[in-house]
């Protein structure tokens, strides 16, 4: 498999990822145009969950998540850019990747979660730019931009861990 097949690969799950889609609590009634509940209004959004329900799932994708970036960070220690089984195992990592980073965003939290929830969504969208930065990498065969993504690859975990420590 050629790398730019790959990259194809990537680029369409990247376009693909819809992090930022929930930023707000869920309901079951639209907002008429004074700003008073419409009863007769169902949005057809999905439904925010229990807060305990939100917390579960928040540390289940998170712990995935790390997992997968541990993962790639390992793949990319010492970078074989011109391995094809590399880079198959460094695309099938970022394509798990993205696919958490996808759950996380339609995740739909409690309204008493919303401000964790942002800064999870912020972390979220974080460990997207850094999938970029290693796609770019990749692109160019540049091991030096490749160890910057393994770079923020960590950080991206770190603030992760603690940005779901309070649900946990």
């Amino acid at each position: 498999m050629k790398l730019k097949a790959l990259q194809t690969v990537l680029a369409v799950l990247l376009a693909s990822l819809q992090v930022p889609s929930i930023v707000s609590c869920g309901s079951d009634t639209a907002s008429a145009p004074d700003g008073t509940q419409g009863v007769d209004e169902p949005i057809d959004a999905p439904q925010a969950i229990s807060e305990d329900a939100y917390k579960a799932e928040l540390v289940s994708l998170t712990e995935a998540l790390n997992v997968k970036l541990y993962g790639l960070d390992e793949l990319l220690v010492v970078p074989d850019i011109e391995s094809e089984e590399w880079q198959i195992e460094v695309t099938l990592a970022l394509a798990d990747i993205m696919t958490l980073c996808d759950a996380a965003g339609q995740l739909v939290p409690p309204c008493s979660m919303l401000d964790a929830h942002v800064a999870y969504l912020e972390t979220i969208l974080h460990v997207s730019d850094v999938v970029d930065v290693l796609i770019r990498g990749m692109d160019k065969a540049d091991t030096d931009v490749l160890n910057q993504a393994s770079a923020e690859l960590w950080i991206a975990s770190e603030i992760l861990s603690r940005v779901t420590e309070p649900a946990t």
